[in-house]
């Protein structure tokens, strides 16, 4: 299918989607529904006269969902993003500063290193303040947008190389098509992706619904087992580097955004964990058992690191799989026996009460 038939697909799609989500979407409509307020808010926190007095409260303010009620920062970034407020106030004067090319001033604020003038201050932080400065021309890239185009199935070919300046430039011009198709702006374009993506995850899951079996509720004496997958999902994200795995497996960045959770792998799912060697130059592809059978796990885990392999890797870099369980039984076990590049790791959680000191 050509370019132009596949944005044609895709602004039909969403046109579906944009409907749905007028109509059942909670969600949805509260973000679009709290542009005026925080564009009113922060148009003249991040304006040029302003940034110069910015202070560190009102950064992580803004970090927060509910006061920008559209993005979810990680909190936890705030007080490494502002650690150098001289230096923030700086790049952000640059990024604002619209007296210039916007690829000239992405080039400073990140750079084609893909290390942030300012720690954590990446594509995603930066473009969603494009977005709150100028609605009319900067979208939003971060792992949201680009899962959503990955999903539709008009995500660009970029050169190899290029720098994030470049690579947004056509990003952007993909997210002002779709905007002016839709006849909506693109703080509300951003909404949609949200919507878009949540549909696909949700399809992706019941994809393989003739291969689930029955969720073991029943834990161990002495352990606590995460009853949801989710909850063990989201805790492996949110404290990585404390695990194990961290001390030799970063999670996968793209222009300084983790993107290493949930990680959309075009048409064959999501990547529950995604991360490369600090050293080496290996790629890890981390599938958390869900209730779902031995057999439908390892293939999970074979589609996603050979999809990595093609997509994603250099030459000479390897691929490896990681599954996460609470158990192995023997259909996993011999599942696994003719691999060689898939490892297992079984997790538990110590729960304890004691008297207060």
């Amino acid at each position: 299918m050509s370019g132009d038939a596949n944005l044609k697909q895709a602004i039909a799609r969403l046109r579906g989607v944009l409907v749905r989500a007028g109509k059942g979407s909670a969600d949805y409509q509260q973000i679009v529904a709290a542009e005026p307020e925080v564009l009113a808010r922060y148009q003249p926190v991040f304006s040029p006269e302003a940034i110069a007095s910015l202070s560190e409260e009102e950064f992580r303010e803004f970090l927060k969902f509910e006061n920008n009620r559209h993005w979810w920062f990680m909190p936890h970034h705030g007080p490494k993003i502002c650690a150098d407020m001289d230096l923030l106030r700086a790049a952000l004067s640059i990024l604002v500063d619209e007296s210039r090319p916007i690829e000239d001033r992405l080039d400073q604020v990140l750079p084609k290193s893909g290390k942030p003038m300012v720690p954590y201050v990446n594509r995603a932080l930066i473009t969603a303040i494009l977005l709150i400065t100028s609605p009319a021309e900067y979208g939003v890239w971060n792992s949201t947008s680009e899962g959503s185009l990955k999903a539709l199935g008009i995500l660009p070919r970029f050169p190899m190389g290029a720098p994030f300046s470049q690579r947004y430039a056509t990003f952007n011009g993909v997210l002002k098509q779709l905007a002016a198709a839709l006849e909506i702006d693109l703080w509300a374009l951003d909404s949609l992706h949200w919507v878009v993506v949540n549909q696909d995850m949700a399809d992706a899951e019941t994809e393989d619904e003739d291969q689930r079996i029955e969720p073991v509720s029943l834990v161990q004496p002495g352990a606590v087992y995460f009853h949801l997958e989710k909850y063990l999902h989201q805790f492996m994200r949110d404290n990585w580097d404390s695990l194990e795995l961290g001390k030799d497996w970063a999670l996968h960045e793209e222009d300084g955004e983790l993107v290493g959770y949930e990680y959309a792998a075009g048409y064959i799912g999501y990547i529950d964990l995604l991360a490369h060697h600090r050293t080496e130059p290996r790629w890890l592809v981390v599938e958390l058992k869900r209730g779902q059978s031995s057999d439908g796990t390892v293939g999970q885990v074979l589609r996603y690191i050979g999809w990595v392999q093609e997509q994603l890797a250099a030459p000479g870099e390897m691929v490896e799989g990681l599954i996460v369980a609470h158990g192995i039984d023997d259909k996993l076990r011999y599942a696994l026996k003719p691999t060689c590049n898939i490892g297992v790791k079984l997790y538990e959680v110590d729960f304890r009460l004691r008297d207060p000191e």
